[in-house]
């Protein structure tokens, strides 16, 4: 049997905060949206391709420690949240803990300066397993993890 918990994403992982309550809120659905463009390059990131076109722009080892995060909606139902803050300073397109569960959004992330919601939600995606903006020595930086994707997420090509 199975049960719909309120601020559940049917889709996985994410739940609404606060003032993302109403579930056909278009802001929430273009959460959805960004998390649907996640999933499927986690997945492609984890499957063998013949061509490597077909291949996902996560790393393997960035894809393992997100799919502890976000892979089973059973598994980690209620450790996502996120939540929308009206009044976040304009120059962040989000906030993401280090580590954490909790992924914060305000109006401005929407806009074509933060690119797109799926790249926003990854790149806190990418604080919560623990990753800085800028490479380490033990680890790649955020901000490079997140160019490479964007063609993937924001549907443009990148240099």
């Amino acid at each position: 049997m199975s049960v719909t918990l309120p601020g559940v994403d049917l889709l996985g992982t994410l739940r609404r905060g606060n003032e993302l309550t109403n579930p056909s809120d278009p802001l929430w659905r273009s959460v959805e949206q960004a998390e649907q463009k996640i999933r499927d390059e986690l997945r492609k990131s984890t499957q063998c391709h013949k061509d490597r076109k077909q291949d996902g722009c996560i790393p393997p080892f960035v894809a393992d420690n997100l799919n502890a995060l976000t892979y089973s909606f059973w598994d980690h139902l209620n450790r996502s949240f996120v939540d929308f803050d009206q009044y976040m300073q304009s120059k962040e397109c989000g906030r993401g803990e280090k580590p954490g569960w909790v992924i914060t959004i305000g109006p401005q992330s929407f806009e074509k300066r933060c690119d797109c919601s799926a790249s926003t939600i990854y790149h806190e995606l990418l604080h919560h397993i623990g990753l800085d903006h800028q490479a380490t020595a033990n680890a790649p930086g955020i901000n490079d993890l997140e160019h490479q994707c964007m063609g993937n997420l924001c549907g443009k090509s990148q240099p």
